[in-house]
């Protein structure tokens, strides 16, 4: 293994750390009203200015249609972001989401199978099977699943409350939207994989990346999240807190992360890049645990187990068969 090699490992694994450890600040922003956009803006408004200056002169000779990828490739973050997001905020631990989240290893692989009709090995399916099986016990463990506090024929209030991030509605739909996220992610890991071989430089796909983030936030926050935003305290914006919670999200989680995310899979094989990302669940249990002090009963820990010992099967698997 070349030095590259061994830096790129190390640069995921990074990343893995600071995106597991993301949840923490992002529900402590949840708790003080801090919109789901509106974490978004600032979480993608550093990363734009930074990599702006960086890649100055590369952004202005890109082609159109690496900008038309990145673009795309955008706004499938974007809403596995926003999805996440809500999430991680809605459901009782945030190791939870970040398990939930994580399917994305499981998906990539199968659904990449699908699109090139080939045939899906039953280990996958499997693994789908034990992962399903995790998420019906995650959520028996926080009550009846898809039961809602908001009234189902009030559309209106329960869209309200899901991108605001007003916690109205059950810790068992936040299970549901992490699930969809997990798609979202999967959806942005295909199409970034195909960028990746142009041998466009990250710090351009980052540029175009957040400015897509931006572009989209401004609109949301202003239609959907104002009142909201408007109605937080004074005192939340002058709180040291707040600052060291939105900067890590915007310096560590939007901007190092992902340049070693990008770095990292430039020098990894894909299947490489799946197996260190799924250290994530690993990393966002130790977390909780340590940081929020939480207790898991016997159930959890079993569905826990079963989510992290499918993905690692999967990842392990693809990457055996790479080889």
């Amino acid at each position: 293994m070349n030095r590259k090699a061994v830096i790129a490992i190390i640069s995921l694994l990074v990343a893995s750390l600071i995106w597991s450890v993301a949840f923490i600040p992002t529900r402590y922003n949840g708790d003080i009203g801090i919109g789901t956009f509106v974490e978004i803006l600032f979480r993608y408004t550093i990363p734009l200015i930074i990599f702006g200056i960086i890649a100055f002169k590369k952004i202005k000779d890109t082609s159109k249609t690496v900008i038309r990828n990145s673009i795309i490739t955008s706004i499938c973050l974007f809403v596995a972001l926003s999805c996440s997001i809500y999430g991680v905020r809605a459901v009782t631990y945030g190791s939870i989401g970040i398990l939930l989240i994580s399917l994305s290893v499981i998906l990539v692989p199968i659904v990449s199978m699908l699109i090139y009709k080939k045939r899906v090995p039953l280990i996958l399916f499997l693994s789908a099977t034990v992962s399903l099986t995790a998420i019906i016990i995650l959520a028996n463990e926080q009550g009846a699943l898809f039961v809602s506090s908001v009234d189902p024929s009030d559309i209106t209030g329960v869209l309200t409350s899901t991108v605001s991030s007003v916690n109205t509605i059950t810790p068992n739909i936040g299970i549901l939207i992490c699930v969809i996220a997990s798609f979202g992610y999967t959806a942005y890991i295909l199409l970034s994989n195909r960028m990746m071989k142009n041998d466009t430089p990250p710090e351009v796909l980052l540029f175009f990346q957040s400015l897509t983030f931006v572009v989209l936030s401004i609109p949301l926050v202003l239609f959907l999240e104002r009142e909201s935003l408007m109605a937080i305290d004074i005192s939340v914006w002058t709180d040291l807190k707040t600052w060291l919670s939105l900067g890590y999200i915007g310096l560590f989680a939007g901007t190092i992360a992902y340049y070693l995310y990008f770095f990292g899979h430039k020098y990894s094989a894909p299947t490489t890049v799946a197996v260190i990302l799924s250290s994530q669940k690993i990393f966002a249990v130790i977390a909780d645990i340590v940081i929020i002090e939480i207790t898991l009963n016997r159930s959890q820990i079993i569905a826990y187990l079963m989510i992290i010992i499918a993905t690692f099967t999967v990842a392990i698997y693809t990457s055996m068969k790479k080889h």
